[in-house]
This record gives structure tokens, sequence and C-alpha cells, in this order.
């Protein structure tokens, strides 16, 4: 890992002018003799009177609504996504303060892998300038088969295209010799190689479209290329710059200079198998989608995602339907094990396509619809250890439960084990309990599992009877309870039961309910309207307008009473559920008390109503 001398970053930390970063995003104003104001810069932070306040001899900042706070690095690292070291590099290219990296406690001669990059950028504009209006057409033909414009290709996607060479026509080797460049650094950048043969130098890309792979700051770090001629002498389909002082696969995601900042504000990344599927997910919409690089998915591609998306974030493995993107899949599982990531999940598209299949078949809708069928990146991989074996006979799954055994133990939360171990049982057909031995997971997990196995059978009652269309009088006690949480919410504060969920039948009431709790009166009605979900809006403008000629000393007997009828009609439906699962089972004492229980409840309820 790349790191500075204390030297370097006090440097940077006290020659960075944090007033000249923030006036690239907002327009400043002196609010004193040391300090400026200005509409908080972070998109996240949406306001119309001045917040953030820059004290300029201190180099730091802090936005009095958002609370966000720090110096110049920090500021830096969240407006555009980036990691401490970046930072700190792009501060010190943007003041011109020097370098000099340390790794493993070693000074490096930080000119090669500037070098490098400078090589690559001006392979790029050669590749670039081919693709535009050289002579062969092949990459322009292959991105209009595609279905994907041309200058779009060039400029978001980073294509070229690296022409096939032969006698007389213009090479990446000529281009650049003739720019003044020598064979040894472009051999060190992997742009040229020497033949084993005689060491004569010769291009290693020809004949093939081009991709600029560079790291988050967008320095150009190598390229990727497609086979598309089928007299290429390089076999492979996709071939990719040799790792060089730039240039390290296992570190690298393509897209993410131009996907990270989506990444970031989603708090999500999508992790695709190629450079055509990154392009295939941001033309549809899923602007936060990245791909590796010649490689697997290592830990070191994940990490650097892991920083992006944050410690709530998630990861989203979205891999082709085909054998390789079920390998993908099972890999990704083994790499994140390690990793310790939470939110992990796993797509998976029909047999044979990818999404840049899916765009050209089915329209970006299809590839935007397919985050809506992802699973727990667990799950998808112990339906697809299931998938792999055979499972006719018990004998066959009972060998496949041994198999799977080992993903379950992987598991550290017991109560997620607990889950899949049952999810696991189902798939397979056999007894719980076999699966929650292999498990580890103890006698109390499978007596947890028959108790949860009764309440959902009583719950699953308890909803039908509930989810039945109230009657008339409910309903209106329902409204009649939201609206005077709307416009008497001190006098609902007296009577805290009156807002409890169970009590509200009418999904559109139990919808509102929650907005209502959390707004809990601040702003009045127009601050509750301001904040509520669209869909609720009308119904809020709707109960606020509705007469109300409850009198001040009568509205909290009102709202006991409102309380008294909501809480009658709840135990009623439940006393009436319990009967039907009881159904003349008089062997249940335990339940039997319950029910008696209940309904001296209700009949001590029934005379507060009367």
């Amino acid at each position: 890992m790349m790191k500075f001398s204390d030297a370097d970053l006090q440097a940077v930390r006290t020659r960075s002018r944090l007033v000249d970063l923030v006036s690239d995003y907002v327009e400043m104003k002196k609010a004193g003799p040391d300090r400026l104001m200005a509409l908080c810069p972070f998109p996240e932070h949406d306001e119309r009177t001045p917040s953030f306040s820059v004290k300029a001899s201190e180099n730091l900042y802090y936005c009095h609504g958002c609370q966000r706070n720090g110096d110049a690095v920090r500021f830096v690292q969240e407006m555009q996504a980036l990691t401490f070291p970046e930072a700190i590099e792009v501060l010190a290219d943007r003041f011109e303060i020097r370098l000099t990296p340390v790794e493993d406690g070693v000074k490096l001669a930080p000119n090669y892998r500037k070098l490098i990059t400078t090589l690559n950028a001006e392979a790029h504009e050669f590749f670039q300038a081919q693709l535009l209006e050289g002579a062969d057409s092949s990459g322009r033909d292959f991105i209009a088969q595609r279905g994907y414009d041309l200058t779009e290709a060039v400029e978001r996607f980073g294509m070229g295209y690296a022409p096939r060479g032969g006698r007389g026509s213009v090479t990446l080797l000529s281009y650049m010799t003739s720019r003044g460049h020598k064979v040894p650094d472009l051999v060190r950048a992997g742009l040229i190689r020497l033949s084993p043969r005689d060491s004569s130098p010769y291009d290693f890309f020809r004949g093939r479209p081009t991709w600029a792979i560079r790291d988050s700051l967008g320095r150009i770090l190598g390229f990727g290329a497609r086979r598309i001629h089928d007299d290429d002498r390089q076999d492979s389909k996709f071939v990719n710059t040799s790792e060089t002082d730039a240039y390290k696969k296992t570190h690298v995601l393509y897209g993410i200079d131009f996907a990270k900042r989506d990444i970031a504000q989603r708090k999500q990344a999508i992790i695709v198998e190629g450079y055509m599927d990154v392009m295939a997910t941001h033309k549809s919409g899923l602007t936060n989608a990245t791909a590796a690089c010649g490689t697997s998915l290592t830990i070191e591609h994940l990490s650097s995602l892991a920083k992006v998306v944050g410690t709530e974030g998630e990861i989203i493995f979205l891999f082709d339907g085909d054998a390789a993107g079920q390998k993908a899949l099972f890999r990704a599982y083994e790499t994140t094990r390690e990793l310790g990531v939470k939110r992990l999940s796993a797509l998976i598209i029909s047999q044979g396509m990818d999404p840049d299949d899916l765009l050209k078949r089915s329209g970006p809708e299809a590839v935007r619809a397919l985050l809506t069928e992802r699973i727990p990146l667990i799950e998808a991989t112990l339906r697809r250890v299931i998938s792999l074996q055979a499972t006719e006979t018990i004998e066959d799954r009972v060998v496949t439960l041994d198999a799977v055994a080992k993903y379950l133990l992987a598991i550290d939360d017991i109560a997620l084990r607990e889950h899949y171990a049952e999810m696991v049982a189902g798939l397979l057909d056999v007894a719980y309990e076999h699966v929650a031995t292999r498990a580890q997971l103890g006698k109390r997990a499978i007596a947890r599992q028959e108790e949860r196995k009764s309440r959902e059978r009583i719950d699953e009652v308890v909803q039908r009877a509930e989810s039945a269309p109230a009657d008339h009088a409910r309903q209106m006690d329902e409204q009649r309870a939201l609206q005077l949480a709307l416009l008497r919410p001190n006098v609902v504060r007296a009577v805290p039961g009156l807002l409890t969920e169970g009590l509200y039948t009418h999904p559109v009431a139990r919808d509102l309910l929650n907005s209502i709790r959390a707004w809990a009166g601040h702003d009045g009605v127009a601050g509750l309207y301001a904040t509520a979900p669209e869909g609720q809006r009308g119904a809020i403008s709707l109960l606020a307008n509705r007469p109300f000629d409850i009198s001040d000393d009568a509205v909290e007997s009102y709202a006991r009473a409102l309380f008294a009828r909501l809480n009658l009609a709840l135990l009623e439906s439940q006393i009436k559920a319990q009967e039907e699962f009881l159904d003349g089972d008089v062997v249940n004492f335990d339940l039997l008390d319950k029910l008696q229980e209940m309904k001296r409840e209700r009949d001590d309820v029934r005379r507060m109503c009367a």
C-alpha cells in the first residue's frame, strides 16, 4: 500500500487552500475577517440558506446544517469519493506539492508510475483517433453492431481502436517513437513487446477495440482489448496490459473513475464481468457498475469498493447466466468471506445471457429491473451448491447436505444460520433437525424452529381475520384518530397507545401512521406534508381539511374514547382468530387460558366504551 512521509502529509495539509477547493463547487462570501460562508456543496444536503462555513486561516470547514466538517483532505475525499492516499495525490497535483511515496519503508523513484500513465495517455489519444477516423473501420463497425453511439463509446467509456499494423500502415510503435519516446519505456508500460526471436519491438494491442482502464483519479493505468478478427493471432477473447509499475490488475476496476460518484451517493456498487457489461448497465441507468479487469475478483477489489459504499452500503454481484458466471459467483462468495462485508447480494441473468445481451434484446428497463431480483450472496451460493449435486434419492440429498454444511458453518450470525438452515432443509426436503445438527445449531435451534412454526400457524389465522375488510365504524375511528394526531399532536402524546400500529387495519392508515409518528408535530401539518412521500400527501391534506368540532376541554376524553374503541375492535378480531385456531381443541390449556384472559380484557374495554 502506498504511503507518504509525515513531512509530505504536513505539506499537503498546510499548503492546500480549502477556500480554492470549495470555490470550485459553490460561490463563497466573506462573513468576517477570517470566515467565509456558502451553500453546502455536498449534493446530499440541498439547502437555500448558506450554512457552510470555512475558517480560511485554519483550512477547516463546518456545515451548520448537515454537521459535516474537516480539512482540505477530508473535503476532497468526500466530494470526489476518494481514499486518503488518492486525496493526498489530488491535492499535491492541484497545489504543485512534490511527493516522495514510500512503500514498505523503502522510498520509491516516483517517475516510473508517472511515466507510464503519461505514455498511456498518449497511447489512448492514438487509439481514439484510430477509432474515430482511422483507415480501418473495424472498431467503428463493432461499436455500431453492438448498438452503441460512437461518441459516447469514446468520451464516456474510454474506447479506442488498435490498428492491425502491417507493411506501410500506422502503428502505435511508430506513433510513440515519432514523439520522442524510447522503446524500453514503452516496453515497461506494456504497450510494446519484444519478439523472442530477434528482440524486435511490436505493438502488443493489434486489430482490437480498446478500453482505457483508469484509477479513481482518472489516470490511465493500462488497457483492455477485445478480439474481433477471426485471424487474430492472440486466441484470448480479451487481453489486458501486463502488470507494470502502474497497473496491478488485482487492484484495478474498470469504470471506477466514472462510477465512483454514484457508488458513493447510492452506497451501492454493482460488479459485472466485463467492459461491455459496464457499458450496458450504465446505458441502462445503473451508473454505479464496475468490473474487474482480466482477472477474478480479489480481496483488494472488494476492499476498495467497501470503502466507497461505506459500512452500511451494499455490493451486488451481477454475473452472466452461463457456467463461467456461476463459477464467478462461487469465487465471489469465497473472497467475501475473508472481507467481512455484511450487505452482499447476487443477480444471475438467464442462462447464456449477459447485461449487454439483455440490453439489446429487451431494452434498458429489463436491465434496471434486474435489481429487484437480487438475493443475498450466501443464498445464491447455497442454491448453486445444491444445484450442482444429485438430489433424486435420500442418499443423494444427505451427501449434498454434507457438501453444503461448511457454507452454513461459515455464517457467524446464529439467527442467519438458522434461517438458511431452514431454507436448505426445504430445498433438500430433509428434516430441519438434520440440517441444524450439521450446522452446529444445537437442540435450542430445533425447538425454536418448532415454536416458530406454531406461531406462524396462529399468525396466519390472525392475518386472515385482520385482512378481511374492516367494518365502516372501525375505519372511521382509524381516520378520526389520525386526524386527531395531525391537528392535536400534544393531546395524542397524552394517550400514547392511540398510535400503536396493531390498532390500524387499513393499508393507507398503517402507511400514514409511520410518517405521523416520525413527524411528532414538528413544523405543523405543513411540515409533515412537505416531508411525507408523494402517495401520502393526499390523505394528509384530506384529514387536515375535514371539520374538527371537538372543543379543547373535551379533546383528551375524545382521544381516550377512540383508543378504547380501536382496542376493543382489535381484541374482538384476535379472539375470533384464536377461537378459529382452537376449533374445539380442549387439550391446549395454555391457549384456552390465553383466550379467557383476552375475553376478560375485552369485557373491561367494553365497559369503558359504554
